[in-house]
Formats: structure tokens, C-alpha cells, sequence
């Protein structure tokens, strides 16, 4: 049987990227943005800051509201020793 080695990770948001969406899309505020993925403001911005990772419902929110882009265009997952950076 092969061995697979895997390093802790985590999915982390990518900011930049999300927030051009959400520009282009009119949402110029954390406040507009919040609204139209359906998080409260508090939650989407500890999601964008990096002080949590984002959870299955954010995940979900933030895919359902922008349907046109992909798990890969908005999250990246990285090794959990790399998501604090």
C-alpha cells in the first residue's frame, strides 16, 4: 500500500481577489459585502483578516453569492503553519 503524507492545513480566503469581485460587483463596503454573502460584518471581516479561517457556512455564503467563480478563484488552501502569514 503506498503512503500518503499530508501536512495540517487550512483554507484561507484570498482577500485580494475577493475584493476585486466584490468592487466590481459594487460592493465597495464591508458593510455591502456582508449583506449580499449573507455573513454579519463581524465574520466577514475576521474571515478577511485572517483572524479565523472561514468555515463551511462562510464558504458556502461566499460561493452562493458569487456564483460565477470558483472554490479555487476565492480560497486558496495553505499549510497551517503558512495561514498566520
Amino acid at each position: 500500500m503506498k503512503e500518503v503524507l499530508s501536512l495540517p492545513s487550512t483554507v484561507r480566503l484570498r482577500v485580494t481577489q475577493f475584493d476585486k469581485i466584490a468592487r466590481t460587483a459594487g460592493l465597495d463596503t464591508l458593510t455591502a459585502q456582508a449583506a449580499h454573502v449573507g455573513l454579519t460584518e463581524g465574520g466577514l471581516s475576521r474571515v478577511k483578516n485572517g483572524r479565523t479561517g472561514p468555515n463551511g457556512h462562510s464558504i458556502g455564503a461566499i460561493l452562493s453569492a458569487f456564483r460565477q467563480w470558483t472554490f479555487e478563484d476565492l480560497f486558496e488552501v495553505v499549510p497551517t503553519g503558512e495561514a498566520d502569514e
